[in-house]
């Protein structure tokens, strides 16, 4: 289909859409395409080490006593989530406290195993962006609240409640 026979679009809520089917017939990759490429050594090497990671939750003497070398594990598990952490806000801009709030929720659903946490974590920080959206949309309808706002409300007094938890433990 030749680009001009595409109707027009009356509004800007259809852009990223339209940047992606243009940078595909332009023979050009998409951004988000550019970027989950650039995750896969990351999301690899972090999806890899569930085992290492239960190890190192266990403390450092343990780890090393199961044969772990903890500070190069660390310091390679810090690389690739501090790369994956920029990639998504780059990729989906700045979304307060789920990142934060979301493997704190996984892990009360998964228990202490790493194996299931980074999918569980995804799946729970989808679903608490699109009710944080859905919340802003509808709530005071007509006005739309931006989803970060929805979601700095929840978050901070999560936030807050966590470290009241974890001083009285």
């Amino acid at each position: 289909l030749p680009l001009a026979s595409c109707p027009p679009l009356d509004r800007f809520d259809y852009l990223p859409t339209k940047s992606f089917a243009l940078s595909l017939r332009i023979g050009r990759e998409p951004f988000e395409v550019a970027v989950i490429r650039r995750q896969l050594p990351y999301q690899a090497l972090l999806g890899g080490r569930n085992r290492l990671k239960d190890y190192l939750a266990l403390g450092d003497e343990v780890a090393r006593g199961l044969g772990a070398r903890v500070e190069l594990e660390r310091g390679l598990l810090l690389v690739a989530s501090v790369a994956l952490a920029a990639s998504a806000v780059a990729t989906a801009g700045t979304i307060g406290f789920v990142g934060f709030m979301a493997p704190h929720i996984a892990r009360r659903l998964v228990g202490p195993s790493h194996g299931g946490l980074l999918p569980v974590s995804a799946i729970t920080g989808g679903a608490m962006v699109v009710l944080a959206d859905f919340v802003g949309r509808t709530v005071f309808a007509p006005l739309e609240i931006p989803c970060g706002i929805v979601t700095s409300a929840v978050g901070a007094p999560f936030f807050l409640y966590l470290l009241y938890r974890s001083r009285k433990t």
